[in-house]
């Protein structure tokens, strides 16, 4: 991601292009700008000295938008996928999925923290501002609520950085009642206005089969499909006929007590939408074709379309209330999700293969980042403990049990004193002192190779010479 860099807060021109990444490194190893920012927090905000670095010696960055030439509203050439969010006189902020980046301010009494965004414009942007803020849990700075908004570099070696964060999709301010459109291409769906008929019985999509009652929404752990029909807006002339047939067949099914009449005219306001048309005798054989068809039980519903989420049709919800839900929603069940995995980790953790349960272990038995498996240890850190004690205990325990593969010490005096005829009762004593000494029983026992190497040298170096 690229970001547009400052001289420092009073000279709005872009001084050169960086990136996210350099940012973000600068922030937690420091440059030749770490000092300044030392003495700054040294000084306090109420030093003079404090705001001369503050706004004329350090660098600053414009996270929201890049420019052109210079910081103005009037110059944005495109959005960052970035926005950043000022909190001032906190310790600490609250844990979300969304945090991309966060880090202490060159005050030391606040944060800058980052998420990435998808849709980010001047009309949306003080609203997914305010909105961010509430889902996140912080009391951001008012102030800072402008697309041109620069942060001064600041120094923080705890800077927490999570390249798995969530990304917030921004309400589209100009069109609240816009619908998922596949890009480059048009299509017909159901609320282009044209098929509304002030009929609200009428159905377009298959949602409210799993409502019930006045319950606002739905939320699926895994994915479901329903059946939300559409057609592309130009057709092939070999397909006009199939797409048509498709549409109406659906539209049908949704709607199993409609007359033929309603299916003409849902037809011809499909065809006054399509180019190039389909004739009037075309028409007609397609509907005449679906309504047989439907009464035969021989057409199929196409469930065409993935929701985690389902919104009652019959309960009134703005965009933005949707919006709020479908964020919080998907926040909490990444963080679900999340927690089972490591979870899971923990549960069918393999002590012989991985020995004791550690943060950077589970990295890679989670499938999780360093930052995320740190980001929630604090849930998790007591029972690892007692997981790894009782392992730790166990082969304590076990260590001077006898293997399946070991031989006793006894046999093994035994099995030397056949190899080495030579060897005497001073050998034989001296094996069995430090057996006992070191409580070793068996061959695989702790200590016992040690004891074997020196013992097979001694008897090597007493072997009579050959005449």
């Amino acid at each position: 991601m690229q970001i547009t860099q400052y001289a420092s807060t009073k000279k709005p021109q872009v001084e050169k292009i960086t990136t996210l990444e350099s940012v973000l490194n600068i922030i937690k190893n420091g440059d030749d700008n770490q000092r300044l920012i030392e003495a700054a927090r040294l000084l306090g905000k109420e030093n003079q000295v404090y705001t001369t670095i503050k706004t004329e010696q350090l660098p600053t960055f414009r996270f929201n938008f890049l420019f052109k030439d210079s910081a103005a509203n009037s110059n944005i050439i495109s959005p960052t996928g970035l926005i950043y969010l000022d909190c001032d006189d906190v310790e600490e902020i609250p844990d979300s999925p969304y945090i991309l980046a966060s880090w202490k301010s060159i005050s030391n009494t606040g944060f800058g923290l980052l998420v990435r965004v998808d849709g980010l414009t001047l009309d949306n942007y003080k609203e997914t501002y305010n909105e961010l803020s509430k889902l996140i849990g912080i009391d951001s700075d008012a102030g800072a609520r402008k697309a041109t908004q620069q942060t001064i570099q600041s120094f923080d070696p705890e800077l927490n950085h999570n390249p798995d964060a969530l990304v917030y999709i921004c309400k589209d301010i100009k069109n609240p009642s816009c619908v998922a459109i596949k890009k480059e291409e048009k299509y017909i769906v159901t609320n282009d206005g044209f098929l509304y008929s002030g009929d609200t019985s009428i159905r377009f999509d298959n949602i409210n089969d799993y409502f019930t009652d006045d319950t606002p929404y739905i939320v699926f752990d895994e994915k479901i499909m329903i059946c939300k029909p559409y057609i592309k807006l130009r057709n092939k002339e070999g397909k006009r006929n199939t797409t048509m047939y498709y549409l109406l067949s659906q539209y049908a099914l949704l709607n199993p007590h409609t007359s033929k009449a309603w299916l003409t005219s849902i037809a011809n306001s499909v065809n006054e939408k399509m180019y190039p048309k389909l004739s009037a005798r075309e028409i007609k054989s397609v509907v005449t074709s679906i309504y047989d068809g439907r009464a035969k039980g021989i057409l199929k519903l196409h469930f065409n379309e993935e929701r985690r989420i389902l919104f009652n049709p019959n309960v009134q919800m703005t965009f933005k209330e949707k919006m709020h839900v479908v964020n919080n929603e998907l926040g909490h069940m990444k963080i679900v999700l999340t927690l089972d995995a490591i979870s899971l980790a923990i549960d069918n953790w393999d002590f012989e293969a991985n020995g004791k349960i550690t943060q950077l272990k589970l990295v890679d038995k989670a499938g999780r980042s360093e930052k995320t498996i740190q980001r929630y240890w604090k849930r998790f850190k007591e029972r690892v403990k007692e997981i790894n004690n009782d392992f730790l205990a166990s082969t304590k325990t076990s260590a001077n049990k006898p293997k399946v593969n070991g031989i006793h010490v006894e046999q093994y005096i035994i099995n030397l004193k056949c190899k080495y005829l030579y060897m005497n009762h001073a050998d034989e004593a001296f094996l069995r002192r430090v057996f006992g000494k070191g409580k070793i029983e068996y061959s695989t026992d702790i200590g016992f190779k040690e004891i074997h190497i020196y013992m097979i040298e001694h008897l090597e170096s007493k072997r009579p010479i050959a005449a």
